[in-house]
């Protein structure tokens, strides 16, 4: 079986939620702004990138997307970026591995750098969770 971040906190939380998730795999139902939240990563990750095209969520998100979406690139300001939505992955020792063969795995929403404050890994959050440090610890990791 392979792990993440979101695997082991849901495992936290609810043994039993795990059990339905990914081991029997029944389907988990979302919400809107769970939805969101996956349209945002891909504003972000596009406007980073590239063009961002907006027409992917419903008009009344477009503005708070948008201000969302300038919090981020504002965020990154004029570090060189490494790269975004990149997939990273370890074996039990913690030695890389391919993503889709990693034990551990997740994606990290952008990598940047600069040169006097290094290396930079971001995990971009809608609600403001505060276990996105624990989960860029174990991303470095």
């Amino acid at each position: 079986m392979q792990y993440s971040y979101t695997r082991l906190k849901t495992y936290e939380k609810c043994p039993k939620q795990f059990d339905f998730r990914y081991i029997q795999g029944l389907p988990m139902k979302t919400n809107t702004g769970m939805r969101f939240g996956e349209k945002l990563h891909k504003l972000i990750s596009d406007s980073l990138t590239g063009t961002a095209d907006y027409s992917i969520l419903d008009i009344s998100q477009v503005q708070e997307a948008k201000g969302l979406v300038q919090n981020a690139l504002a965020y990154i300001g004029d570090r060189t970026l490494v790269g975004s939505e990149i997939p990273v992955g370890v074996d039990k020792k913690f030695r890389q591995k391919p993503f889709e063969k990693a034990y551990l795995r997740g994606v990290v929403d952008a990598i940047v750098y600069s040169p006097s404050e290094g290396i930079e890994l971001i995990d971009f959050k809608t609600n403001y969770a505060p276990e996105s440090k624990e989960q860029l610890l174990l991303y470095a990791l």
